[in-house]
């Protein structure tokens, strides 16, 4: 007669099977957790080209001299370098329409936001933007926020006008999910170079 404290061979082979496909669709979610395009969110947009420039349309110089530096680090340093994308500074006041993105301070948000205000194909699957608004929260630009937490903010607004929806965390965690220091994951940069 078998112990009945000890569990059956069936039954230890069943929890073995439940355990693996509970691992399995775990890890699925993790993996799908960066929306890209349309995997996340149909009415999400892509940039509509490689070459990804942006401007600062800020008018305090304060702000300026504040942010910019933190921009030329994460728009160099991780969509330029690490991408096959093509990240290139417009001189400031010398803005136009092919622009593919502009930001400034405003007290109109408590939080970093991207918008598409210029669409290239709006009827493509998915949608081309051609040119994105990032708007930072002007109360947090002198608060003490640290540089590593703007380029992390930074670089997931920029992430947005790539291509990118809101993410789940992953095991090594880009800036689309909550990682430190405005990096970039393998993830992410697979994500941005099968695109471009």
């Amino acid at each position: 007669m078998q112990n009945p404290a000890q569990p059956r061979p069936r039954l230890r082979r069943l929890a073995v099977v439940v355990l693996l496909v509970a691992t399995s669709l775990a890890m699925a979610s993790v993996a799908s957790g960066h929306g890209f395009g349309t995997t996340a969110n149909p009415d999400h947009y892509i940039a509509d080209s490689r070459i990804h420039n942006w401007v600062a349309t800020e008018e305090s110089v304060s702000v300026l001299t504040r942010l910019e530096p933190l921009w030329r680090t994460v728009m160099n340093g991780q969509y330029g370098n690490r991408t096959d994308m093509v990240a290139s500074e417009v001189a400031y006041g010398s803005y136009t329409i092919h622009t593919d993105v502009y930001w400034f301070a405003t007290t109109a948000v408590s939080s970093s936001d991207a918008l598409c205000v210029r669409w290239a194909d709006q009827n493509s699957t998915p949608k081309k933007c051609n040119q994105v608004r990032v708007r930072h929260p002007w109360k947090k630009v002198f608060d003490g926020t640290s540089d590593n937490t703007w380029k992390q903010g930074i670089c997931h607004e920029v992430g947005h006008s790539v291509g990118f929806d809101d993410s789940s965390p992953e095991t090594s965690a880009g800036c689309m999910s909550g990682g430190s220091n405005g990096t970039l994951s393998t993830h992410e940069i697979n994500h941005i170079n099968n695109q471009y």
